[in-house]
C-alpha cells in the first residue's frame, strides 16, 4: 500500500472526506488519524449503511492534521454473492475518497491494486488507504 500526498493550506482550514465505494455486498468503512508518535485517533465510520458511504466526514483543521496519515478501511463481504463473481468484483471494485480544504481544493484519489486484498478464501475484501498530510 503506496502512500499518496494531500497538500494543507498554511491557515486553519477545516478538511472534510468523502468515501464512496461502489461494490456489491455488504460494505463498511472505518476512518483513523494516525498521528506522528504512534496515536490513533478513530475519526468514524460508515455506521449502518451497507454501502460504506461516508459523506463530508470532518478530519480536523490543517495545523492538527500536518504530518499525520489518513488511514481509511474498507470492508466488503460478498456472503450473498456467488462465489465465482468474486474474483471479477476484487478486480473490478471501485473507491472514491475525495478530500477538501486543501491547497488544489478538491482532490479525489481512488482505490490502487496495492490497496487492497482478499481474504477468507476471497469472500472479505479489504481495502485500505493511506493519505498523508503535507504543506
Amino acid at each position: 500500500m503506496a502512500t499518496r500526498v494531500y497538500f494543507l493550506k498554511t491557515t486553519n482550514a477545516a478538511v472534510t472526506l468523502d468515501v464512496q465505494p461502489t461494490a456489491p455486498g455488504i460494505t463498511s468503512t472505518v476512518v483513523q488519524l494516525k498521528k506522528s508518535g504512534g496515536s490513533v485517533i478513530d475519526l468514524g465510520n460508515s455506521g449502518n449503511d451497507a454501502t460504506g458511504t461516508i459523506s463530508s466526514l470532518n478530519i480536523g483543521k490543517s495545523n492538527e492534521l500536518l504530518n499525520a496519515v489518513l488511514v481509511v478501511t474498507t470492508v466488503v463481504n460478498l456472503v450473498n454473492i456467488p462465489k465465482g463473481q468474486w474474483d471479477s468484483i476484487f478486480a473490478n471494485l471501485q473507491i472514491s475518497y475525495q478530500l477538501a480544504g486543501g491547497t488544489d481544493g478538491t482532490q479525489v484519489f481512488n482505490v490502487d491494486t496495492d490497496d487492497k486484498m482478499q481474504i477468507m478464501k476471497k469472500q472479505i475484501i479489504v481495502a485500505t488507504k493511506a493519505i498523508k498530510f503535507s504543506q
